[in-house]
């Protein structure tokens, strides 16, 4: 069972218009009922399935995904920044 709270959270480096394609294709992809959005160390909330938020994100100084579900540590290994 998926929990419903924003536990998970990866730190995300989308640096070019050819990850931000690849990152909102992923997460479209994912079920309906794993939340997805992109947050900034402001409070600023962007829905990480939206390709033009994602491009908007990109001005963020700090993005991070963040999820009801840890499947995202996975998934979206190839856009996490340590």
């Amino acid at each position: 069972m998926m929990k419903t709270d924003l536990t998970s959270r990866v730190k995300l480096r989308l640096d070019t218009q050819s990850d931000v394609t690849r990152f909102v294709s992923t997460a479209v992809a994912c079920p309906k009922e794993m939340i997805l959005n992109i947050i900034d160390d402001q409070g600023m909330c962007i829905n990480a399935r939206s390709l033009l938020g994602v491009l908007y994100a990109q001005e963020f100084k700090h993005m991070w995904l963040v999820s009801n579900d840890s499947r995202i540590h996975e998934i979206f290994e190839e856009f996490t920044r340590n």
